[in-house]
Formats: structure tokens, sequence, C-alpha cells
């Protein structure tokens, strides 16, 4: 499956690769923390990506805003929000039925805060080592929530 560069529209124009697949699955992979070195190209974001796309799912990976090619600044997590939903969006224009939210450690707590908010429709959750220790996740019910996969080190 052939991975090609666009820009998600939003707020801001995000940096993304897209990989359309067969059928009607498509995930949305959300990066670890933008100020410690977090993209679209760390290596657990990308091996989830070939995961995904072994099973034809399209996949679109993304930079959140001030990341590589994306624009504008890092907003603490409530713009980022935002950045996921436009993600989400963009998937669904090529015809996606069913998004997966994804995200690693920061891109797992982004997606929480969008359920926090309320700004969520029937997405999937799956979250991969997701920052319990270092930020507030809240207390809220996650029904969508499929995965969660925490690592021993």
């Amino acid at each position: 499956m052939q991975e090609k560069s666009i820009v998600v529209a939003g707020e801001f124009g995000l940096e993304a690769g897209l990989a359309l697949g067969r059928g009607s699955y498509g995930v949305v992979l959300a990066h670890p923390h933008p100020l410690y070195g977090g993209d679209m190209r760390n290596p657990v974001i990308t091996a989830m990506m070939h995961v995904f796309q072994e099973y034809s799912w399209s996949t679109l990976r993304f930079n959140f805003r001030g990341v590589g090619a994306s624009c504008g600044t890092y907003n603490e997590g409530h713009g980022e929000v935002d950045d996921l939903l436009a993600a989400a969006a963009r998937l669904r224009q090529d015809g996606i039925e069913r998004v997966l939210l994804a995200g690693y450690s920061f891109g797992a707590w982004v997606i929480c805060q969008a359920v926090v908010a309320d700004r969520l429709g029937n997405e999937g959750l799956l979250f991969v080592a997701p920052p319990a220790a270092m930020m507030e996740f809240g207390e809220t019910s996650l029904p969508g929530l499929e995965l969660v996969i925490v690592g021993e080190r």
C-alpha cells in the first residue's frame, strides 16, 4: 500500500501521510508529545501504520500543529484535539466509514481529551502507552475504547 503526502485542512494545514486500503476501515495515528520530539515518523507510529496496512486498513498519520511541516504552534492539547478531529474528518472524506483513533503516549491523551470534551462520535479508540503518570486523563467513560497497550519497559 502506497502512502502519499497530503495536507489536512483544519485551523492549520497539517502535514500528513495517507494510504488508502480496501474496504471501509481506517485508522488515524496520533504521535507522542511534540515538545519532546514526537512526530508522525515515530517508530511506534510507523510500526502501527504498517500493521494496519497489512490488514488493508486505510491509514492517516499526521503531525500536530507546529511539528514538521504542520503550521501553527503547540497549544497544550486544546488545539491538538482540533488537529485530531480534522485528521479523522479527512479520512472520512475518502469514504472511510469505520474510523479508529490510535494514539501513542501524548496522542492517546489527546484522544482522551476529545472524549472528555464530548467531541467524538462513534470512533473506536486504541491507546498505546498512555502517559497516565504524567498527564491528567480525568474521570470519564470511554465507550469506544477497544484496546490499551502498556509495556513493562
